[in-house]
């Protein structure tokens, strides 16, 4: 099984690219904890990032996703099926984009009423850090896994 400290989702997809944070903003958390910090996600998009421990993509299969996943001690994401994927295991999560931002037809908003779904099961944290820069996404990190 593959474990990492931190496991990243760095998103980087046509569809709703404004969602998509920049690579710089990744790859300056991969710098900051060298070796310790795992990528999720599927190698058409996702962002390459330099000095990861683990990139999922490079396995045969979607559990090196979930492996990476159980086996952490934070998640950092947007807003995604893999951000519903970590809700599942109780893993402080930082989401880096508000979790309202995808409706579907009828306008519900599907983020909210997901993490409102798990927030009953959950015993650690959950932040929305949209507004936060890499530096603020890195005191995060700090502070649940010092």
């Amino acid at each position: 099984h593959l474990s990492s400290k931190i496991v990243i989702a760095p998103r980087n997809r046509n569809w709703l690219r404004e969602k998509n944070k920049r690579l710089e903003f990744w790859q300056k958390i991969v710098d900051a904890f060298p070796k310790q910090v795992s990528v999720i996600g599927a190698k058409d998009s996702t962002y390459k990032l330099k000095n990861t421990k683990y990139n999922s993509y490079d396995y045969i299969d979607v559990d090196s996703d979930v492996s990476l996943i159980e086996n952490s001690e934070v998640i950092i994401c947007q807003d995604s099926g893999l951000l519903y994927l970590a809700l599942l295991f109780d893993k402080p999560i930082i989401c880096v984009e508000n979790l309202h931002v995808c409706s579907d037809k009828m306008g519900n908003q599907q983020g909210k009423v997901l993490a409102k779904m798990f927030e009953a099961h959950r015993t650690t944290p959950l932040i929305e850090a949209k507004a936060m820069t890499w530096s603020q996404v890195i005191q995060q990190i700090i502070k649940i896994c010092p």
